[in-house]
């Protein structure tokens, strides 16, 4: 098992609440990849959300597993990407 420093292990959450938005999940994506490699952090988690309206929490799941990964001390990652 690989041990990572958490100071440097990112986590990133997209979201899209219409087919019609311009920034694609794989637009949203690549777009953190390239600035967590440009800022030394390695992604290790994914949550997404996609045709999800983003004026409530009630239907994001993506967005509720984040916040409880969060919320646990042994959290792997010390920053979030959007």
């Amino acid at each position: 098992m690989t041990v990572r420093d958490p100071s440097i292990c990112a986590a990133q959450y997209v979201r899209m609440s219409t087919d019609q938005q311009d920034l694609s999940l794989a637009v949203q994506k690549d777009a953190i990849a390239a600035y967590a490699a440009a800022q030394g952090l390695t992604l290790i988690a994914t949550y997404e959300d996609e045709g999800k309206s983003g004026l409530g929490i009630k239907n994001r799941r993506g967005m509720q597993r984040l916040l409880a990964d969060v919320m646990d001390p042994a959290c792997p990652f010390r920053t979030i990407l959007v």
